[in-house]
């Protein structure tokens, strides 16, 4: 049976996606590894793919940087599609600012940078709009990531410019007031609005809306 296989962003875990609702098919979170020290994107996601033990009648998606993670294994594994939840196909969707700052970030000092990425109005301003609960659940997925994988996670992200494409069709979901990335251009790409980054998490209601009749779509056209 196919099944969609999920990764989220840096700073977050599987449980960025445990408000979306029933799909028609197995949902499986995965939580990104640590990546080793100076490791590409092409090795890193072969690695997150072997992990996930993908199958090519599988669907792969993912939020932020777990969205590049995915468009990368989409260029090198045969798989049923991809779902950017937030996300982007190349570093090109984020803002030249956004850039340099992620860029800063994998070589600065990470205890301040986590201090000020957890204050709930920097929280409020990537991500909104938050509920306590929502500030509360990004910043305890915060404090379990592993340094490593922010610093690393940060470098990767900065600096992907695939030069292959994805082999598979595309779907994405974006906020309307996403900030930290800009919406793929794309055929099917639905903007919410009054959503920002965190998608899943915020928007949970229009997000398991819009992967419903994407996989629905899709199963009806395979029969």
């Amino acid at each position: 049976m196919a099944r969609l296989l999920l990764l989220p962003g840096l700073g977050a875990d599987e449980r960025l996606f445990a408000g979306l609702g029933p799909l028609g098919l197995p949902v499986i979170p995965h939580r990104l590894p640590v990546p080793q020290r100076l490791e590409t994107m092409t090795a890193y996601a072969l690695r997150v793919a072997a992990e996930m033990k993908l199958r090519p009648e599988d669907w792969i998606g993912g939020a932020s940087f777990g969205a590049l993670v995915a468009a990368d294994i989409a260029r090198r594994r045969p798989l049923a599609g991809l779902v950017l939840i937030g996300g982007a196909l190349s570093a090109n969707a984020i803002p030249k600012p956004g850039r340099i700052l992620t860029a800063l970030a994998s070589r600065l000092p990470l205890r301040p940078l986590r201090k000020l990425i957890g204050q709930p109005a920097v929280l409020s301003l990537a991500f909104r709009p938050l509920t306590p609960d929502a500030i509360h659940l990004l910043v305890e997925m915060l404090k379990s990531t592993p340094n490593a994988l922010l610093r690393e996670g940060a470098r990767m992200l900065a600096s992907y410019w695939p030069a292959i494409p994805v082999l598979c069709p595309v779907f994405a979901i974006h906020g309307a007031h996403d900030r930290l990335m800009r919406p793929p251009v794309l055929p099917h790409c639905l903007i919410v609005e009054g959503a920002g980054h965190a998608l899943a998490l915020t928007h949970a209601q229009d997000t398991t809306r819009f992967l419903q009749e994407v996989l629905g779509t899709a199963r009806s056209s395979s029969h």
